[in-house]
């Protein structure tokens, strides 16, 4: 296995997506104006994407891969359909499921044109960044299976990068290790013994539509705001420990 770094096991959310990329930042200093490009799906993702990146005076993109999902769990991946429309099937996981080649021929379809859709809104502005020998590092709001986290590194492999890191807000160890077998190096800031349900792993979860993903992306390209002067705090303050624990309790 690749290296893998846990960084705690407490089961405190973070405040919001930002508190999230700040911490990822400072566990990735060293890599500070190191002419790294930062990756993530569109989403929520883009929202810790954007700001690990303005810490680390990254470059930031997007990954408009889709991955082709199994018929009895969306979660699993049988493999990834690339931004040029070319496709990375999982054979062993096509024969262990009995996927028809029906199924993955409509799939491969519906996960096309998607990323058509994306590709039109997303890149109208700026061009796709090139990775070939680029240090990446992939990251997101979580994973839960890490399905999706493997199908974007794939994606990101068939370019040739020179190192390919993942940046792990939270995630259980399972899923964690998933993706750690496929990146060169691993970071992950929380992986509690006991998961808690996705909607109380942030205080704050906020929507965000794709205006706002080409706000961040708008942002990071002219260089705002990439400082970094001294390392985020990992523990809430009181008054969201208090809402959390009162959530936990009695919602």
């Amino acid at each position: 296995m690749r290296n893998i770094r846990i960084v705690s096991e407490s089961l405190e959310p973070f405040i919001d997506r930002q508190q999230a990329g700040r911490l990822l930042g400072w566990e990735f200093h060293s890599l500070r104006r190191a002419g790294v490009v930062v990756l993530s799906c569109p989403g929520p993702d883009m929202v810790v994407a954007g700001e690990l990146a303005r810490v680390l005076g990254a470059d930031l993109d997007v990954v408009l891969a889709r991955k082709l999902r199994a018929p009895s769990d969306d979660a699993v991946a049988l493999g990834v359909v690339l931004e040029d429309g070319d496709v990375i099937l999982d054979s062993s996981a096509v024969e262990e499921l009995g996927v028809p080649g029906s199924y993955i021929a409509v799939e491969r379809e519906l996960q096309a044109r998607e990323i058509v859709r994306q590709t039109s809104r997303l890149r109208r502005t700026r061009h796709k960044i090139p990775l070939r020998g680029r240090t990446v590092i992939l990251t997101g709001e979580s994973v839960t299976t890490g399905g999706s986290m493997l199908a974007a590194l794939s994606a990101v492999r068939q370019e040739s990068p020179k190192t390919m890191l993942a940046g792990i807000p939270v995630g259980p160890r399972e899923a964690v290790d998933r993706v750690g077998r496929h990146a060169d190096s691993t970071v992950c800031l929380k992986s509690p013994l006991r998961m808690l349900p996705p909607e109380q792993l942030y205080v704050h979860r906020d929507i965000v539509d794709e205006e706002q993903i080409l706000a961040i992306l708008g942002e990071q390209q002219r260089g705002d705001g990439r400082t970094q002067v001294k390392k985020p705090k990992m523990r809430l303050p009181a008054r969201y420990l208090l809402r959390h624990a009162f959530a936990r309790c009695f919602l």
